[in-house]
């Protein structure tokens, strides 16, 4: 798609970005349960796993069956290249996920399938065996006064925003993340020690998205219009996979995604509260996800960090982040990298989709700033927001 921007609904964002995904053909629906119809409490939410069908010893084959619906025995061609973990499509047009389930071990041409779906699939439909790379859960957190989120010893702070959860596997019975599982809550409404009143049903968001219609990600800056909350934080999140594996610098057996955000007030608050059982483990607000390797911070400990987070670097120390020069007029910047560990000491590859910029040094906000021998723009955002002059600065793909 191409950059777009206005005030939408916090679960008509959450839409709009699964829908982008899904139509790449490479995020699939996991869960009909899981949709943004109704946006009370935490229900507009949306369930996808990443993975692309026909991979190696995964063959396609033919529905021979009437149709199918709920839990149902049906035929089909072959079932020699399936597996008892493996996760397949029924593609009609629409796609719905579905399980194999019971004892592989079956005669030909009889497969049992948890179908977990409302729509009827025709004869004829083409079964894909697809290998998931993760799930991702994305919500928008809108319950009664917000979660408590942050303890500084003797008060919490509540909010409500987006919440983001990558997992290795999802229950279909408890509709629900499961396995390994990486999480962060984006608040931008907050308050301490009181609880949050806006509706994110009815309260807008002023945003500037760019969704990869490859399924390669997003990158979203976002701005709340003013509410009664008394600490309204404008925010970036950027969900990216690398655009070719094979740059990754190194093999490394995990993922090819991270997850990296942060707000203009307390860019990013984390008590180590209560971290290990659900769901508070789910209420942590983190800056990086980078599944299945580690998330941050994520210790027993309490702060306030800044966007330069551990685990991404956007500027080797001491230097500036993207400015531009007095010189030539040019601007100089380096794409964010992306570490396996907390520690920054082992890069495995670089964001495409945003960078940091320095809004002392020649560049302003609205700014489009044109890659040299690339049809690839950035778009210059600086965002405070309603309750703080605090400034983020981020420069997001913009066009290419």
């Amino acid at each position: 798609m191409v950059f777009d921007t206005g005030a939408k609904l916090t679960g008509d964002l959450v839409e709009q970005i699964a829908n982008v995904f899904v139509t790449s053909g490479l995020w699939h629906n996991v869960d009909v349960t899981w949709t943004t119809t109704d946006k009370s409490v935490n229900n507009a939410r949306r369930a996808l796993a990443y993975g692309a069908a026909g991979e190696v010893g995964n063959g396609n084959t033919i529905l021979l069956a009437n149709a199918i619906n709920d839990d149902t025995v049906i035929s089909v061609e072959d079932v020699t290249n399936f597996n008892i973990t493996d996760k397949i499509v029924i593609d009609t047009g629409d796609t719905a996920e579905v399980r194999v389930v019971g004892d592989i071990d079956v005669p030909a041409n009889q497969l049992t399938l948890d179908a977990a779906i409302n729509t009827t699939h025709l004869a004829g439909a083409t079964v894909k065996t697809i290998t998931f790379q993760l799930y991702l859960a994305m919500e928008a957190i809108n319950q009664s006064s917000g979660p408590n989120y942050y303890h500084d010893g003797s008060r919490w702070r509540y909010g409500k925003g987006f919440r983001f959860m990558m997992s290795t596997e999802w229950d279909s019975t408890t509709h629900t993340s499961s396995g390994m599982i990486q999480s962060t809550l984006v608040p931008f409404e907050t308050c301490y020690n009181c609880g949050v009143g806006p509706d994110l049903a009815t309260l807008n968001v002023t945003y500037w998205l760019w969704v990869e219609d490859n399924g390669n990600g997003f990158v979203m800056m976002g701005r709340p219009e003013p509410s009664g909350s008394p600490e309204q934080r404008s925010f970036i999140i950027v969900l990216e996979k690398i655009a070719n594996p094979v740059n990754k610098e190194y093999v490394d057996n995990r993922t090819d995604f991270f997850l990296y955000t942060v707000g203009n007030i307390w860019q990013q608050l984390y008590d180590g509260i209560n971290t290990t059982t659900l769901p508070l483990l789910l209420l942590r607000n983190r800056s990086i996800l980078r599944p299945f390797a580690y998330q941050w911070p994520d210790g027993a400990q309490r702060g306030s960090w800044g966007s330069n987070g551990s685990g991404i670097s956007f500027s080797p120390l001491p230097s500036y982040v993207g400015y531009k020069s007095v010189g030539n007029g040019k601007v100089y910047y380096i794409k964010p990298i992306i570490n396996n560990q907390a520690n920054q000491l082992d890069p495995i590859f670089q964001s495409e989709l945003f960078f940091q910029w320095n809004e002392n040094l020649g560049l302003i906000d609205g700014d489009v700033i044109a890659v040299q021998g690339q049809p690839v723009k950035f778009l210059c955002k600086s965002l405070a927001s309603p309750d703080s002059a605090s400034r983020i600065t981020y420069a997001i793909k913009y066009y290419g």
